[in-house]
């Protein structure tokens, strides 16, 4: 170690004090030194600080910066939020394909800020009855028809299913967000 290294300060990030270290993390825009910090600071706090930057870049940086955030982001309530709402597509897309559960692609189908994100999560929903929870839900009328006609295209293998998907339409039809939703679902399988 020379004289000037010796000299060199260490950032603020890797200060002995939790409560230095948490608000210079504050302060940070490096997706990588975040994802770091959210992965090995010895204090939890400061863990949790980094990683809600990392959302909050993931959210609202551009891709640049919104990309490598995301990456360092590893919890579904995180990355449903950012195939939710980050302000770029794609970043919104990426966010998506690291989701694989119904009632998470459900959420983004329902409450997506892209349309496009919101179709393609609906894609990925194979449940009746998520589908129906999209219909009814979904602000977005084109996802919320899409979702019906996944439904009530479906071939009923005898009576009991035939009232399953029933008991799915009722409620669309008697509270969809859209109006178009509950014209749909009233007018049953087979019709429309």
């Amino acid at each position: 170690m020379g004289l000037f290294d010796r000299r060199r300060p260490e950032p603020e990030w890797k200060h002995e004090d939790p409560k230095v270290r948490r608000a210079a993390v504050g302060r940070l825009e490096d997706p990588s030194v975040l994802a770091e910090i959210a992965r090995g600071d010895a204090d939890g706090r400061v863990r949790e600080e980094a990683i809600g930057v990392l959302h909050g870049l993931a959210l609202e940086g551009g891709p640049d910066v919104a990309l490598p955030a995301l990456g360092g982001l590893g919890e579904r309530r995180h990355l449903v939020s950012v195939a939710r709402s980050a302000s770029h597509e794609g970043v919104s897309r990426a966010a998506l394909s690291r989701l694989a559960d119904a009632k998470a692609l459900g959420s983004v189908a329902r409450h997506g800020r892209h349309l496009a994100i919101c179709l393609e999560a609906l894609e990925r929903i194979a449940e009746p009855a998520e589908l129906g929870e999209v219909a009814q839900k979904s602000e977005h009328e084109k996802v919320a028809l899409a979702a019906l006609e996944r439904i009530v295209s479906r071939q009923p293998e005898g009576p009991t299913e035939a009232g399953a998907l029933n008991e799915i339409l009722k409620p669309v039809a008697e509270r969809a967000r859209t109006k178009a939703a509950a014209r749909r679902a009233r007018a049953g399988p087979g019709r429309g």
